[in-house]
């Protein structure tokens, strides 16, 4: 009997809880697409104002002393002040007024040194009356250590130098600091890095930003002394264009590298909306005959220690990728048919100096065109073409060549 009580008491507490109110919040519904585009509105809405330069032309029509100060010419001291000061007064832009002493020495020591003055150099700075403080303050910052230190952790950063470059990091790091103490000119800078071969990286620090863009091919151990499998050769070339016209030209190419501009980048570079990616093949060209191989020890790739030479066969356009889009299908020419797979492209250098490094001249365009297949050549056995080819490109003239690998196929084979 008290066991059925027992029961009977268990059971109505739980028909009691079941019909208790639930007092969890109610969870919200799927959002429509009105209300998700409302929600994001502010995101694409412009600035309330539909006249932005409003505030200019107020300044400029106003009487104040600061209108008039930024109105006044400023004195030219140096080929940087005639191309900033001398192309805002040619567009009629109102300068903004000129920085006092206090304003000065903070932000010249911040953009030099990364640093604030200390109180003692504010005070002297202050005190000086004799013209010509601000220069001296100036070449005393480009002369210290803190200068050294504060640009070479800049350049180490613009060149993403990191443990991919194995032991060259501390070298190419010793290298950037040596060069900016030494106040090595930038453009002999750049050449070393963009130009640089060698036996190893721990050896040849200028070397090491081309190292530290490998893109690691195939797993496992080097299966012989002439396997370059380890390395995507081609990839390889596409990162270091990407990199350096990043660094050294300021424009991010990586999205022509997979598509042309057109109909993609509208909204984000009007220069390379007009670009294809048949102009970045042509850019990243200049590196077809450098070949990025790993040190290898009883079989084992060193992946951090390279050599880096210049012995490749050229740039294929039409090669396997690991990091982009397919590459097009093979185009017919007039008259002409090349096998794609076999076009080995090499850069056009200056016709004066035609022994000059591969990758002098990354700004510089190129064209290539197919010469007629030798007389002596038949459609079952195709000769190996390799003849220079001068054209000229605006007003410079470039020597470039383009070879054929043979090939024993007839639609392979170009044609007269």
């Amino acid at each position: 009997m008290q066991r059925n009580l027992g029961f009977l008491l268990l059971l109505g507490a739980c028909v009691l809880s079941a019909q208790q109110t639930d007092t969890r919040p109610a969870q919200p519904g799927p959002m429509s697409p009105e209300g998700f585009s409302e929600t994001h509105r502010s995101l694409f809405v412009g600035p309330a104002s539909d006249n932005v330069g409003s505030l200019t032309e107020s300044l400029v029509g106003s009487n104040t002393a600061s209108a008039r100060a930024a109105l006044a010419p400023v004195a030219r001291r140096n080929f940087i002040d005639e191309q900033i000061f001398g192309k805002i007064e040619r567009d009629g832009i109102p300068h903004a007024p000129m920085a006092d002493d206090r304003e000065f020495i903070r932000r010249v020591t911040l953009d030099l040194t990364g640093r604030l003055p200390s109180t003692t150099d504010l005070r002297d700075f202050l005190a000086d009356n004799t013209p010509g403080k601000r220069e001296r303050l100036t070449a005393r910052l480009l002369d210290s250590p803190e200068f050294v230190d504060k640009w070479a952790y800049f350049f180490m950063d613009l060149l993403r130098a990191n443990g991919k470059m194995g032991k060259g990091h501390q070298l190419f790091h010793y290298m950037m600091k040596e060069s900016l103490a030494a106040d090595r000119p930038y453009d002999d800078l750049v050449r070393s890095i963009i130009s640089a071969s060698a036996k190893s990286n721990l050896v040849v620090a200028a070397v090491n930003p081309v190292v530290r863009e490998h893109v690691e091919g195939k797993p496992g151990q080097v299966e012989h002394g002439d396997d370059l499998a380890k390395v995507q050769q081609l990839d390889t070339h596409d990162e270091l264009t990407v990199l350096f016209g990043k660094a050294f030209l300021g424009i991010n190419l990586s999205c022509i590298s997979c598509h042309d501009g057109a109909r993609h980048l509208e909204k984000v570079n009007a220069y390379l909306t007009s670009k294809k990616r048949s102009d970045f093949f042509q850019q990243a060209a200049f590196w077809g005959h450098a070949r990025y191989i790993p040190h290898v020890e009883h079989t084992e790739a060193i992946m951090g220690h390279f050599i880096v030479d210049d012995l490749a066969s050229g740039y294929d356009t039409q090669g396997p990728s690991m990091l982009r889009m397919p590459p097009r299908r093979p185009r017919r020419s007039t008259g002409i048919t090349f096998d794609m797979r076999k076009l080995k492209i090499t850069p056009c250098m200056p016709e004066r100096n035609p022994s000059s490094p591969r990758k002098m001249h990354m700004a510089t365009r190129f064209a290539v065109a197919p010469r007629k297949n030798p007389a002596s050549a038949t459609p079952s056995t195709c000769t190996r073409i390799s003849e220079p080819i001068v054209m000229p490109i605006g007003s410079t003239r470039r020597r470039c060549s383009i070879s054929v690998a043979e090939s024993s196929g007839e639609r392979h084979c170009p044609s007269d």
